[in-house]
């Protein structure tokens, strides 16, 4: 875990490497786009570099995914402390609410990682 206080878009793109495990960076710019960015936006630039940040902290691991049609991609998946600090990231209070992001709402969409008693408090 790093001691640095993180911006909660790296949490935004932690959670979604955790709840589609297996997903490449193309792949997650498509389910962000189609689910998250209608409270949290993400563009392509913000999920590779925080994808990278992520690598960087050994919170996601990544592999080269084979395709037979095409070159291989970039597959990325959670790792125990990666699971560990979005459960610790999600505990920490919203901030304020924003106009184009929500983090109460991001806390709800990842809720798979927390507590149900503290998945019930946000409500």
């Amino acid at each position: 875990m790093t001691s640095a206080v993180l911006p909660e878009s790296t949490y935004a793109v932690l959670g979604l490497v955790d709840k589609f495990l297996g997903s490449s960076g193309y792949d997650l710019t498509g389910v962000a786009a189609r689910s998250l960015a209608h409270f949290w936006p993400v563009s392509r630039t913000l999920l590779y570099r925080e994808l990278e940040r992520l690598t960087d902290l050994g919170w996601v691991s990544t592999s080269r995914g084979e395709q037979s049609s095409a070159p291989s991609k970039g597959v990325y998946r959670t790792t125990a402390a990666g699971q560990t600090a979005l459960t610790h990231g999600l505990s920490a209070p919203p901030d304020t609410l924003g106009t184009t992001r929500d983090p109460l709402l991001l806390r709800i969409f990842f809720s798979h990682r927390m507590p149900p008693d503290q998945t019930m408090a946000l409500f």
